[in-house]
C-alpha cells in the first residue's frame, strides 16, 4: 500500500496542546515515515491517508514499526468510504520497540469503533490512520514503513484435526493419541532427543497450544516451533523446562501449517509421554490478559488474581501527600508497588496446603477506623495473616513499607511457609483504567542483590526481613504458583524473560507456638526514590 519513499497523501491532525511533524527518514527498507510528537498536553496526534481499497473476505494489514518514545496509546484505524464508520485495533499502553518490528493486524483483530452502520461488515476502505494517544505522555519519535494488505484464506469454521507424527511411538500409544479423546502418546525409551509434530494440512491461524505431560515421563527440556512450509521454523520462546502436568504456550499472531515440540532430557530416562495437546485459537494469546485468563481457568481459585476469573477487585491507594506516586493495596492483601506495575502477593502454605485469598475470610480495616494505614486480615486454617501498607518519606522520595504479620491461633505449634510472590499482575483489573489499563504488568528481569530483588532493572524490593530462600523463573519454566503449591521454589535466584511473564518469590519458614506471631517487613521505594537509612523520615 505504501513503501514511504515519499510522504505523498499523508495528512496530520493534532489535538489542542499537542504537536506533530512527519519527516522522511531512513526506513526498514529505503525511506520511511517518522512521526515527531509531543503529547505533554495530553490528547492525541494522528496521520491519515486516503485510499480506494476493496477488502477481501479475509486479510491482514501489516507494517514495520519502531520508536524512541515513552509508552503511549497506539491505534490503527480503517475508515470506510463514507468517512463515518471506523474500525480499529488499539494498544492503550504500547512500549515501542527500539528495533524494527513487524506488526500484523488481522481482520479478526479489527474491532468496530463507531459509526452509523453499527458494525456492519467492512467491505471497502476509504482511508487508513495511525494515532498516538497520551498515556505516559511526553515527546518522542515513531517510525513506520512497509504498509501492506495481504489477502488470506477464509478462516476455518471448524478446522479438521491435524495429522500427528513423532520420532517414535510405543505400542498402543501412537502420536495421534494426543488429540481429544485419545489415549496419549508415549515414545520409545531412545533416542534421547525426540519430537512430536502436528500438521494442519495448510497454513492456519492459531494462538497457542496447551501440552499436558505425563506426571512421570516428561521432558525436562523442550522447545516449541512452528512453520508454514516445513523448512523455515520459528521458535516460540526459549528452551522450556517441564515438571509434568499442564504447560501453556502462547503463540500470538501465529500463522502455521506445522507445530513441533522438540524434546530433550527425559525425566526418568525412559522416553517421553504426552497425555494431550490442545490447539487454541488466536484469542488465547490476543493479549497477555487473555493468556493469563486462560491459564487461571485451569488453576484452583485463589492461585491467580480474582479479576482473571471475572471477579471484581477492590483496593485502596497508599501514598504520601504531594507525591506523584502511590501503591495499591487490595482487599486480598496484594500490593501493586507503583502505577501500572507488578504486584507482591502473599501465600501461606501449611499442612501441605496452599492458602490463598480464596480461603477463609478477609477483612479490610483502618486503625481506629480512620488512620491512613490500610490493613487486610486473612484468617484461615487457624492462622491469621495481616498485611499493612504504609507510605512514608518526602514527596518524590517516598516508599511503600509492607508488614506481613502471621499469628498462630491454633492450640498447638505450627510450621508454615510464607511466600511473598512478585508476579506480572497489577491490582487494578483490566476493565478499569488509572491513566493506564489494568491487568498485566510485565516482569522481564529479576536480580537478587544484597537482600533486595531488583525488578526490571529499576524497582528495588528490599527484603528487610531476610528470607529463608529466594527463587525466580520465566513462565516458560512453569507457573511459579505451581512450584510454591508443592512447597518449593525455582532453583535460580535471577531470571530474564523477554515475554515479561517472569515471577519471583521469597520464602520465609515459620515455626509458631500457640498464640505466637512473626513479622516480615518489606520496603519498596516509589519510582525515582532512594531509601536513606540515615534519614528518619524514610522510616515509618
Amino acid at each position: 500500500l505504501d513503501d514511504f519513499e515519499t510522504l505523498d497523501g499523508w495528512e496530520t491532525v493534532a489535538s489542542e496542546g499537542t504537536r506533530l511533524a512527519i519527516v522522511s527518514d531512513s526506513g526498514f527498507r529505503g525511506r520511511g515515515m517518522r512521526l515527531d510528537f509531543d503529547l505533554r498536553g495530553g490528547g492525541y496526534v494522528n496521520v491519515r491517508k486516503t485510499f480506494d481499497l476493496p477488502l477481501p473476505a479475509n486479510y491482514v494489514f501489516s507494517f514495520r514499526l519502531r520508536g524512541e518514545a515513552p509508552p503511549n496509546g497506539f491505534e490503527f484505524k480503517v475508515i470506510d468510504r463514507s468517512g463515518r464508520d471506523v474500525w480499529w485495533h488499539t494498544d492503550r499502553h504500547l512500549e515501542f520497540p527500539r528495533g524494527w518490528q513487524q506488526v500484523k493486524i488481522r481482520r479478526s483483530r479489527l474491532e468496530f469503533a463507531w459509526g452509523p452502520s453499527g458494525g456492519a461488515p467492512l467491505q471497502h476502505a476509504g482511508a487508513l490512520e495511525f494515532t498516538l494517544t497520551a498515556a505516559s505522555g511526553g515527546r518522542g519519535s515513531v517510525w513506520i514503513d512497509d504498509l501492506r494488505l495481504v489477502e488470506r484464506d477464509p478462516p476455518d469454521g471448524d478446522p479438521p484435526l491435524p495429522v500427528v507424527t513423532a520420532t517414535t511411538a510405543a505400542a498402543g500409544f501412537a502420536a495421534g493419541g494426543v488429540l481429544a479423546g485419545g489415549s496419549g502418546w508415549r515414545s520409545a525409551p531412545t533416542p534421547d532427543v525426540q519430537w512430536l509434530q502436528l500438521d494442519f494440512g495448510h497454513v492456519r491461524e492459531l494462538g497457542g497450544i496447551v501440552v499436558t505431560w505425563d506426571d512421570a515421563d516428561f521432558a525436562t527440556g523442550y522447545e516449541v516451533r512452528s512453520s508454514g512450509d516445513g523448512r523455515r521454523w520459528r521458535d516460540w520462546g526459549p528452551r522450556r523446562r517441564s515438571s509434568g502436568g499442564r504447560d501453556f504456550i502462547a503463540m500470538p499472531d501465529a500463522d502455521a501449517r506445522y507445530v513441533r515440540i522438540d524434546m530433550t532430557g527425559s525425566s526418568r530416562g525412559r522416553g517421553f509421554a504426552i497425555r494431550a495437546v490442545e490447539v487454541r485459537p488466536f484469542a488465547f494469546s490476543a493479549t497477555p490478559n487473555h493468556f493469563f485468563t486462560a491459564v487461571a481457568a485451569h488453576a484452583p481459585r485463589g492461585w491467580y488474581p480474582r479479576y482473571l476469573r471475572d471477579e471484581q477487585t477492590y483496593w485502596v491507594p497508599v501514598g504520601v501527600a504531594g507525591d506523584a506516586h502511590e501503591a495499591l493495596l487490595s482487599v486480598d492483601g496484594t500490593v501493586e508497588v507503583a502505577e501500572a506495575d507488578f504486584s507482591i502477593e502473599p501465600f501461606l502454605r501449611v499442612d501441605d496446603a496452599l492458602l490463598t485469598w480464596a480461603d477463609g475470610a478477609a477483612a479490610p480495616s483502618l486503625p481506629d477506623g480512620f488512620l491512613p494505614l490500610p490493613t487486610v486480615t486473612r484468617t484461615t486454617a487457624g492462622l491469621e495473616l495481616t498485611v499493612t501498607a504504609i507510605a512514608a518519606g518526602r514527596p518524590d522520595a517516598a516508599a511503600a513499607w509492607l508488614c506481613y504479620h502471621v499469628r498462630n491461633r491454633r492450640e498447638r505449634p505450627v510450621t508454615a511457609d510464607l511466600f511473598l510472590t512478585l508476579r506480572p499482575f497489577q491490582v487494578n483489573p483490566p476493565w478499569q483504567s488509572l491513566r493506564r489499563p489494568g491487568g498485566f504488568a510485565p516482569i522481564r528481569s529479576v536480580r537478587s542483590r544484597n537482600g533486595l530483588l531488583l525488578v526490571n532493572d529499576r524497582t528495588a524490593v528490599q527484603l528487610l526481613t531476610p528470607p529463608t530462600a529466594v527463587g525466580a523463573a520465566a513462565f516458560a519454566d512453569g507457573p511459579l504458583v505451581d512450584a510454591i503449591a508443592r512447597g518449593s521454589l525455582p532453583p535460580d535466584a535471577e531470571v530474564d524473560d523477554a515475554s515479561g511473564h517472569a515471577s519471583a518469590a521469597a520464602r520465609y519458614e515459620l515455626y509458631l507456638d500457640p498464640g505466637a506471631s512473626r513479622d516480615v517487613i518489606v520496603a519498596v521505594p516509589f519510582p525515582g526514590a532512594q531509601l536513606d537509612p540515615e534519614d528518619d523520615v524514610a522510616t515509618p
